[in-house]
């Protein structure tokens, strides 16, 4: 009789184990609807999808991430306000779509010439080590949007000048172009006397085609060809400060975000972070093999005039002050990355070599 209520026991134990890890199979995932302002040929979707891939392997496939395109649901300009509503879930985004909220948030995207010097190592640094994730929660919640920062996902700076029909000489050359770039930098442009067009990315090539624009940037070299920019203006000048460090980031329905269990919360930061530098090393290597396609596609690469790049940053300086004297959380931003930056920079200056130094001089020598 006792071996046989053990038996009894023993089998009940095995049945529970049995339907405990039936329950836990069949546990429906987590699917969260999330979109990116770009279209499927981007390789910023392509980080998009590897966001969405690693928050799915790292959760056991807890949770799934439908990663939509550009204008899935909304428009590239509206992502931030669809999340905030729970119309989407959240939203792999380029806060600087937002500077019409509030100006910081061409900061927070990537400021022109990393504020102060940053380059995009620098930048992460600022958003881990130097107060950045806090500011970008900050100007969501200053902004009223109802969203919760999970944090940078690409960096796909720094960006080129750009595209054009004819090989620019100078500056006042370039001021009697008709040039397309959003955001800050096109404040700081304008302030150098270019003639400067605004448009989102999907309208560019269609605007170079018809003539509207004489040139225009986007986003590096093997962005652009995907974009086609290469069918229409034969000229790519390099390099740039006006898109020196952009930074993408995940944002996510703060009602969402609250009811993830924390294990779930750290598993799609820790994809953000892991993302981030796989995407910008893979990028980088994407760069330099297409820039050696140009030459085959009938592209001549162009070194933007010193004097170009020279008036741009004494431009963005005076820019930067306007903007710091008429909004504190502005100037909240700036100071923070101006602080991070000058640090970075004593020992920048000091410690490692000059890239050009050793690059140079091995490509002489073979």
């Amino acid at each position: 009789m006792k071996a046989r209520l053990i038996f009894i026991t023993m089998a009940v134990a095995v049945l529970a184990l049995i339907g405990a890890s039936r329950g836990i199979a069949a546990e429906k995932p987590i699917v969260l609807k999330m979109q990116t302002p770009v279209p499927t040929t981007s390789v910023i979707y392509e980080n998009f999808k590897m966001y969405a891939d690693k928050v799915e392997q790292m959760s056991g496939g807890r949770v799934k991430i439908e990663a939509l395109p550009s204008g899935a649901v909304v428009g590239a300009f509206e992502i931030l306000d669809a999340v905030s509503r729970g119309v989407l879930a959240g939203g792999h985004y380029w806060v600087g779509y937002s500077m019409g909220k509030n100006p910081a948030a061409a900061l927070l995207a990537g400021a022109p010439a990393g504020t102060w010097g940053m380059d995009q190592l620098d930048y992460y640094g600022w958003i881990f080590e130097g107060g950045g994730m806090e500011l970008f929660q900050e100007f969501y919640d200053h902004v009223k949007s109802n969203v919760h920062a999970v944090g940078p996902v690409a960096g796909v700076g720094p960006q080129m000048l750009g595209w054009f029909k004819k090989p620019i000489k100078s500056l006042e050359e370039f001021k009697k172009m008709k040039y397309r770039v959003p955001g800050l930098a096109a404040d700081v442009y304008r302030s150098m006397g270019v003639s400067v067009v605004t448009l989102p990315g999907g309208e560019v090539l269609p605007a170079g085609e018809r003539g509207v624009i004489d040139g225009a940037e986007w986003l590096s070299p093997a962005d652009d060809i995907k974009m086609g920019f290469h069918t229409i203006w034969k000229y790519m000048h390099a390099p740039a400060f006006h898109d020196y460090v952009p930074t993408w980031d995940i944002i996510i329905n703060k009602d969402i975000w609250k009811k993830l269990p924390p294990d779930l919360q750290s598993i799609m930061k820790e994809a953000a972070t892991a993302t981030a530098l796989r995407h910008w090393v893979n990028l980088m290597r994407q760069n330099a093999e297409a820039l050696t396609k140009l030459k085959d596609l009938g592209v001549t690469t162009v070194r933007t005039p010193p004097e170009i790049n020279a008036a741009f940053l004494e431009h963005w300086k005076k820019v930067a002050a306007k903007f710091s004297a008429k909004d504190a959380f502005f100037k909240k931003v700036f100071d923070s990355q101006k602080k991070y930056a000058k640090l970075l920079s004593s020992y920048r200056l000091h410690g490692p070599p000059p890239y050009e130094f050793a690059a140079e001089y091995f490509a002489k020598s073979e």
